[in-house]
């Protein structure tokens, strides 16, 4: 069944411009390499400042840590929040791991990141690289433990009264008091994979302001969804609501064709919701690609940024 909304890119296009991003500026906090043990193996490495910590109130007192960089150039500087996806890799079967398991910023900031990495991970740093070097701070929040499952974020899961809605008008704080240095904050993005998607959707949704109306409590201008659908959706289980709120920022949609996590459908019914109350809005597709950050993502989601 045709789609008139999808872009396909090949895999080796995408990498090709994911490695070679165009009109950067030079930025340390990322360098490119290669794999010690496997030869010709690319990898990514992206560093951090120090991790700040967000402090917030739910059943008592609370914290969560953010990993963040600043971009190059000019100050004060746009910014891109990334909202980690499910992470239920690894030892730490009893939640003690406080930076969001092996899939969130503990477990790809600082680390050396390959193309074999799961789910697409070494395209997410290279989402990372291209915004730091075009001048994005980029801002990333561990999403936090829940038994049997692993590190992920409540938007679908419960979201009235959640851990996550008392957390997330504390980080919109924090950004605007300057815990990640100079940020404008009439230019403040959201992007996110899986679980992180949804909640990218979330900040759509909840937290951006009308066009013209600028609220500094819900300045998302424009945000990027990997692997994922509305706010309220789960995997095949999903109905877009409408109409959708007249807040509503652009959205960039990025999709692998056999993802048999999030079925295409659902962010295509998503995609088609906003056409219809005449959103701006692109959905890219990766005809090979699964549930994972899609090679085409880092131009794209630089490009929509850049856009908006």
């Amino acid at each position: 069944m045709a789609y008139s909304r999808i872009v396909v890119l090949s895999a080796v296009a995408a990498t090709a411009l994911a490695l070679h991003p165009m009109m950067a500026l030079a930025n340390p906090a990322c360098s490119d390499g290669f794999d010690p043990f496997v030869p010709f193996l690319p990898n990514v490495t992206c560093r951090s400042q120090a991790v700040v910590s967000i402090g917030f109130s739910f059943n008592g007192p609370q914290s969560r840590n953010v990993f963040w960089a600043p971009g190059a150039g000019r100050v004060p500087r746009p910014a891109v929040v990334l909202f980690q996806g499910t992470s239920a890799l690894g030892p730490d079967v009893l939640g003690l791991d406080d930076s969001g398991g092996v899939l969130g910023p503990g477990g790809t900031w600082n680390h050396a990141i390959d193309t074999a990495g799961p789910f697409g991970s070494y395209f997410q740093v290279k989402v990372v690289q291209a915004l730091l070097d075009h001048g994005f701070t980029v801002i990333q929040p561990a999403a936090h433990y829940q038994p049997a499952v692993g590190y992920y974020w409540d938007t679908n899961v419960g979201w009235s009264g959640s851990q996550d809605q008392q957390f997330i008008p504390q980080l919109i704080a924090a950004i605007r008091n300057g815990a990640f240095g100079p940020v404008d904050m009439t230019h403040l993005y959201a992007t996110g994979i899986s679980s992180g998607g949804y909640m990218t959707s979330r900040m759509a949704n909840e937290f951006s302001s009308l066009p013209g109306q600028f609220d500094p409590a819900r300045p998302f201008r424009a945000v990027a969804i990997e692997s994922a659908s509305f706010e309220s959706c789960s995997g095949a289980l999903c109905v877009i609501p409408t109409p959708l709120p007249a807040s509503h920022p652009p959205t960039l949609f990025l999709q692998g064709l056999l993802d048999p996590l999030v079925p295409i459908a659902t962010a295509q019914a998503y995609d088609l919701a906003l056409r219809a109350q005449s959103i701006p809005e692109r959905f890219v597709t990766d005809a090979v690609a699964s549930h994972q950050w899609i090679a085409a993502a880092p131009g794209e989601v630089l490009a929509w940024f850049q856009g908006h």
